[in-house]
């Protein structure tokens, strides 16, 4: 019976592949799980500095237009009233 492993050789053997198995199942949901993650986007927004840049551009451009809306809604006023007198 020299062919045949005792049965210590089994029980460390059987042991060994369950303790593998066990480490690898584990790596295998802590790295291959899906995780889920919260995101508090309004703190992403308001407190990103090229959100704060390009705010500042878009009041600026939208201060620049309306005062271009004021001036053409001055022009068209005074040359409809313009029209109406003649």
């Amino acid at each position: 019976m020299s062919g045949v492993p005792s049965t210590n050789r089994l029980v460390y053997l059987f042991l060994t592949l369950l303790v593998l198995s066990a480490i690898f199942f584990g790596f295998y949901l802590s790295h291959f799980s899906h995780r889920i993650a919260f995101v508090r986007n309004e703190e992403l927004i308001y407190n990103f500095n090229g959100m704060l840049d390009a705010r500042e551009t878009y009041k600026t451009q939208t201060e620049i237009w309306q005062s271009n809306v004021d001036t053409l809604r001055v022009q068209y006023q005074s040359a409809l009233a313009e029209y109406q007198n003649s």
